[in-house]
């Protein structure tokens, strides 16, 4: 990680005249954690958390926050203003309660750490994020527009738009999620067989390791990428820089630059619902179901745990909405 920009250099570049303010007592905690010697990682984690604390509340006496500046207002402006995810939303809060058990253990007057996460206010969150939240699915025209998205000519044809494509097909022909994608090397294709192979190296996930087919189009387009290759990583998915139409240089793509290319993709077709590349996954899962797939194949297909059963439940609640759909929801068929 970026040293340079990091909350813990932000916080070293303000001054304050206020002792007991946020800002002096948010460095003492930092140093306190580096004299502890606690993980880099974990370290901006936590300074980070403050940072967007500070940046909401502003530089002031401690002995002033309330638990409902925090429970209520905060986590408000996380939620809504920020749009983090509820269990984000949760760990920063979890952050901001260490550093007032730091404030207690070094007798600074401030608010008590155990009333920072109130039970009540979390069950009602808790309770509104599950009945809200649901798997967005595409439907057959808003897949097929997306697969046509690169035969138009204003796109052109150059390696950055050809690994896109590539990105887009492989996850909707498989419905393998954006991890499994970065795991993937060269070696993991058989254009011979037509396969692509994703394996893990942990065995508590054996159930993930799984080969899967690939249709024409798709073997066709992984045969022109490889082409174009002259690189020397062995990711199959990477970042470059394009040179003479060819990839001369290039690294491992990140999870985060994947999920940029199919949020950025699906605005510019237009789909408008919960962008996140587990659309694919959720759109493949129906696509066995309706072809009424045994449910064990499925799961071997798709690398779920055997005695999962949360996608079944999430595809009955998108047949009540679709009553098109005449599908056997029945999780024992087989």
């Amino acid at each position: 990680m970026n040293l340079k920009f990091s909350p813990l250099t932000y916080f070293r570049s303000l001054k304050s005249d206020r002792p007991a303010g946020l800002i002096n007592l948010i460095k003492g905690y930092s140093t306190y954690l580096e004299n502890n010697k606690i993980n880099q990682r974990t370290l901006i984690n936590y300074i980070g958390s403050l940072k967007k604390f500070y940046q909401f509340i502003g530089d002031i006496e401690v002995k002033k926050i309330s638990d409902e500046m925090i429970n209520k207002e905060f986590i408000s402006h996380l939620r809504e203003l920020q749009g983090l995810s509820l269990s984000t939303a949760m760990m920063t809060l979890q952050h901001l309660r260490y550093f007032f058990q730091y404030l207690e253990n070094i007798n600074i007057e401030s608010l008590n750490s155990d009333k920072i996460i109130d039970k009540k206010i979390n069950n009602t969150i808790l309770k509104e994020h599950r009945t809200s939240y649901h798997r967005d699915f595409l439907e057959d025209e808003e897949l097929e527009a997306l697969l046509n998205y690169w035969r138009n000519s204003e796109h052109g044809v150059n390696p950055r738009m050809m690994r896109n494509q590539l990105i887009i097909q492989i996850l909707a022909d498989t419905g393998m999620t954006v991890h499994e994608m970065t795991l993937l090397f060269r070696d993991n294709v058989d254009l011979k067989k037509g396969t692509i192979n994703i394996q893990y190296k942990n065995s508590k996930y054996y159930y993930k390791n799984r080969e899967l087919d690939l249709p024409r189009a798709t073997l066709g387009l992984l045969e022109k990428y490889f082409d174009l290759r002259k690189d020397r990583c062995q990711c199959l998915v990477v970042a470059f820089k394009p040179q003479n139409e060819f990839i001369v240089e290039a690294w491992p793509l990140t999870e985060r630059s994947i999920q940029r290319i199919v949020v950025d993709t699906l605005k510019n077709v237009g789909i408008n619902k919960k962008i996140t590349p587990s659309v694919f996954r959720n759109t493949k899962f129906l696509d066995l179901y309706k072809r009424e797939v045994r449910v064990s194949e499925i799961k071997r297909l798709m690398g779920i745990n055997p005695s999962s059963t949360s996608y079944f439940r999430y595809i009955r609640n998108y047949k009540h909405k679709n009553y098109r759909y005449n599908l056997p929801f029945k999780e024992s068929n087989d």
